[in-house]
């Protein structure tokens, strides 16, 4: 199925109200490592649902007049590169990941074939290895030390503008086990809604003075 980032608002002019189509991938043989279900799993689904990626801009119904067998056609090839989130990669790609996690010491893997379909299966060569593929799909929990007093500091410069939320997150960061469990709750700063014009606008002007003769 094909997931789309969509907006209520019908600002024709910013990019960034268009609907776009979002995919994820992953390997059967992995995903069966996270739960015995595969891809029917509501677990696997739930921890891809945010992993995925922009793939193209789906065309307004007013920019082109699409005939019926044209419609069909793209539905036909969106549900052939789209097939649910997460969808199986291709065979050359698992191929190449499973090799690579063989190679780390993480797993090992055959390859068999039943009725013309090619199959990989693995078993984990590390403990928690389940755990550990769970914990990839949550990358907050995978920043470096480092990084992540900067990470929560460009999260607090959202909340200058709102004290309760500011002390509200201070106190939440202070009891929290891990301060990385702190990065998955979002700061929300209101743009407004002539936020997308003003965007427009500054666009615009980068791509004039980038014309400009120096």
């Amino acid at each position: 199925m094909m997931d789309e980032n969509t907006s209520l608002n019908e600002n024709p002019g910013s990019i960034w109200l268009d609907h776009y189509s979002t995919a994820a991938y992953a390997s059967q043989a992995v995903v069966h490592l996270i739960s015995k279900e595969g891809f029917s799993s509501a677990e696997v689904r739930r921890l891809f649902q945010f992993r995925g990626g922009f793939m193209s801009r789906l065309n307004r119904l007013q920019e082109v007049s699409s005939s019926e067998d044209s419609r069909l056609l793209g539905a036909i090839l969106s549900k052939l590169a789209l097939r649910g989130n997460p969808a199986p990669c291709s065979l050359k790609v698992e191929h190449h990941i499973l090799q690579k996690a063989r190679d780390a010491g993480l797993l090992v893997f055959e390859k068999s074939i039943d009725n013309g379909k090619i199959k990989f299966s693995c078993t984990p060569s590390m403990k928690d290895l389940d755990l550990m593929l769970r914990i990839c799909c949550l990358p907050e929990l995978l920043v470096d030390d480092s990084e992540v007093d900067l990470l929560l500091h460009d999260y607090r410069s959202l909340l200058e503008d709102s004290e309760p939320a500011k002390l509200f997150f201070e106190k939440l960061t202070s009891i929290l086990p891990d301060k990385r469990l702190a990065l998955f709750v979002v700061p929300v700063r209101t743009f407004g809604q002539d936020f997308g014009k003003k965007f427009e606008i500054l666009k615009g002007k980068l791509i004039s003075s980038s014309r400009s003769p120096i």
